[in-house]
């Protein structure tokens, strides 16, 4: 039933409708309209990460923790990767031979 009387007016009419009335309604945007809409600048919704790939900022935001600016999570390839092999119980000499055979990849093998 709803959507019989939404397709009466393009998204651009229903925001003109109701702009300005007490009543919780807002547009579906897609992922561009989202990240170039005014509100989502103002609001800061969107934080970069590392690599830069944007994504959504901390919610709520707190005055006394407002949440991080940048995040830093996407691990590099090979990163954890003699640490989950110990973890899955393989011991260090067999890590070592599956690195050295390069069955398996460790992005800073140093590290161990």
């Amino acid at each position: 039933i709803l959507a019989d009387v939404f397709i009466k007016k393009t998204q651009q009419e229903w925001i003109k409708k109701f702009d300005n009335l007490d009543a919780c309604v807002t547009p579906v945007l897609t992922i561009s309209e989202f990240e170039n809409h005014p509100d989502t600048k103002f609001r800061k919704l969107l934080i970069t990460d590392s690599v830069g790939q944007k994504e959504p900022a901390p919610a709520p935001k707190l005055s006394r923790t407002p949440g991080v600016d940048v995040i830093n999570f996407h691990p590099e390839v090979g990163q954890h990767t003699v640490e989950v092999l110990l973890s899955y119980g393989i011991d260090k000499s067999e890590i070592n031979t599956l690195l050295q055979e390069k069955v398996v990849y460790q992005a800073n093998i140093s590290k161990m």
